[in-house]
């Protein structure tokens, strides 16, 4: 999904029911503690992991809702952010 889309609850969902066993989420709009409200409420709601990515910040969400990465570099810091991402076994 896309920049906007991850605070539409019907697109994420449409994703999870699809088959989705991870959602990234690029984006160059807004940024700051909102996404981390966003994200954690829609992998929350789909159980499935989110990775939103931004040139401010990266947020990771697990599939629970819980928020175990929000990066948010200084103007002088690397744009890097490297996330170890493991995703559920598939059943």
């Amino acid at each position: 999904m896309i920049c906007y889309d991850r605070q539409i609850p019907a697109v994420a969902q449409r994703l999870a029911q699809n088959g989705a066993e991870l959602i990234l989420n690029p984006s160059y709009g807004m940024k700051g503690d909102c996404n981390r409200e966003f994200l954690s409420a829609r992998a929350q709601e789909n159980k499935v992991p989110i990775l939103f990515v931004h040139p401010d910040q990266t947020v990771f969400s697990g599939a629970q809702g819980e928020i175990q990465v929000d990066v948010r570099p200084r103007a002088d810091e690397s744009r890097l952010a490297l996330v170890s991402i493991e995703l559920p076994a598939r059943q």
